[in-house]
């Protein structure tokens, strides 16, 4: 039979162990605990009133009541339910305690100063991220801002993982300046806390060593990936038009201008059309500015509503894209350089940290 005894030794020694562990994460006071036990040794229970599954819970409900005595008699950690820093999981089937500090998120906008590198890291496709001569062995067919971002702050952490959550993204030869892409960027199980980390520092030496800037960082809560991933930010671009059949000239640009605002029709883009759903987005340009004609191109911003694919709206993407600046002036007109140059993310400052 189940000897209760022994089952109550084996947790209190866990406990006591869990305790001892968390110290070498001073500044964390608050934590999660799970019990774990074999249900084949809950049915050796002499209760015969109950089923299988209410032996189990009751039991279950029985050594988390103990488990959270020994540690509020032992220790000064708090449980937190909700956001707690140390994760603690007890087996009493194996005898094995693990204690983890959860995972930490950091938001910041980030700068992507090359147009050499993408987003999110892209595996090389002839190796599939294993490493070969044609990827030069670094496993991905272009650099990227999530492996920088990996490479630097899972060693500053001593974190198992580090992901990358980002409001929308851009294309490789796309720059993202101005006020920066907002971003949250996920430790996983870090070896040191986030007190013991200089966000600054850390955003220098990046800054120094890649066309990577992060603005503004600081910690968050875990709400903040879901907040800017599912946001919807307006965006300003700064695109460079261009025509092959002839030069392009003021009055190319008033005519867009006189179109405004103008009300897209966007059938997902054919170079985005293997990892997407086919369908016809609408979307709004909202204004244009001219801010130069140079060598027969027109530098236009480009103010438009989240979610607007830019290129197309340049290019028409073979009718997919309508109106288009190609179908407006009836003429074939490609974006030859693309910038974002500012996101309207006044929204994150109603967040709370």
């Amino acid at each position: 039979m189940l000897n209760y005894e022994l089952l109550e030794q084996k947790l209190t020694k866990l406990c006591l162990s869990a305790i001892q562990l968390a110290k070498a994460y001073p500044n964390s006071k608050t934590f999660y605990l799970q019990t774990h036990i074999d249900k084949s040794l809950v049915a050796k229970l002499e209760e015969p009133e109950q089923t299988p599954i209410e032996k189990f819970m009751a039991l279950k409900n029985l050594l988390n009541q103990k488990a959270l005595e020994i540690f509020k008699k032992n220790s000064d950690l708090v449980l937190d339910q909700q956001d707690p820093q140390l994760l603690i999981s007890l087996d009493l089937s194996n005898d094995k305690l693990t204690l983890k500090h959860s995972n930490v998120y950091i938001y910041f906008n980030y700068l992507k100063k090359s147009r050499e590198y993408a987003q999110h890291i892209w595996a090389c496709s002839s190796c599939k991220g294993k490493g070969c001569q044609k990827c030069n062995f670094k496993k991905e067919k272009y650099p990227s801002v999530e492996s920088v971002l990996r490479e630097v702050f899972i060693k500053e952490f001593k974190a198992s993982d580090v992901i990358l959550h980002s409001s929308g993204r851009e294309d490789v030869d796309v720059l993202t300046l101005g006020n920066g892409r907002p971003a949250v960027l996920e430790i996983v199980s870090p070896l040191l806390e986030p007190e013991k980390i200089d966000l600054n520092k850390i955003c220098l030496k990046i800054k120094e060593n890649y066309p990577i800037e992060l603005l503004e960082p600081r910690f968050v809560k875990k709400f903040w990936v879901e907040a800017i991933c599912t946001s919807h930010f307006n965006k300003e671009y700064l695109a460079v038009v261009y025509c092959q059949k002839r030069a392009l000239e003021l009055s190319d640009f008033e005519k867009l201008k006189s179109k405004l605002p103008i009300c897209l029709h966007q059938r997902t883009p054919l170079r985005v059309l293997k990892r997407r759903s086919d369908i016809v987005r609408k979307r709004y340009i909202l204004d244009l500015t001219l801010e130069k004609i140079l060598d027969g191109k027109l530098v236009i911003r480009i103010y438009a509503e989240a979610g607007t694919y830019i290129k197309e709206f340049v290019s028409g993407d073979e009718g997919r894209t309508k109106p288009s600046i190609s179908s407006i002036l009836e003429l074939p007109c490609i974006c030859q350089e693309l910038t974002l140059i500012k996101v309207d993310d006044f929204f994150v400052k109603t967040l709370k940290l």
